[in-house]
């Protein structure tokens, strides 16, 4: 996902990619929303608004068109979807280096895995690679988020 950088003098734009979390009353979902205006994490939110968990990545300082990122590693933050500006399926947004995505499938022995098992499974794994992952936006990917700002 593509976050608007309001208050960042050197981007206008961040990318992130929602987080599953366990606190704050997301009970393992990426999002949560809200019945009554309330602050979390010094974010205001409005009824009916959502907050999305979201897990941030830093452009590659190797990359002068500053297109490339790795995942940062500060954990998870709370962003009001009303901030969000583009919204990627995970695979327009190219892997350019480390382990590729697990897919899974049945191994002797473990027939009996269930697809939901072999999901989880399969999200540990990314989970534990993501950070040795580098990917790479499109200039006209970029546009689009750039058109949706301010």
């Amino acid at each position: 996902m593509f976050c608007q950088a309001r208050e960042c003098p050197d981007d206008d734009w961040w990318l992130g990619r929602a987080a599953a979390v366990t606190d704050e009353g997301f009970c393992g979902n990426c999002f949560r929303k809200f019945a009554v205006k309330e602050t979390l994490d010094y974010v205001l939110f409005g009824a009916n608004d959502f907050a999305i968990a979201v897990q941030w990545y830093e452009r590659c300082p190797s990359d002068p068109a500053r297109l490339s990122f790795t995942m940062l590693d500060r954990g998870v933050c709370v962003v009001n979807a009303t901030e969000l500006r583009h919204w990627l399926p995970y695979n327009d947004v190219e892997q350019t280096a480390g382990p590729p995505v697990a897919v899974l499938r049945p191994t002797r022995g473990m027939q009996r895995e269930t697809p939901a098992a072999r999901a989880a499974r399969a999200a540990v794994i990314d989970a534990e690679n993501e950070p040795k992952r580098t990917y790479h936006v499109r200039l006209d990917v970029e546009q689009l988020v750039l058109d949706g700002c301010w």
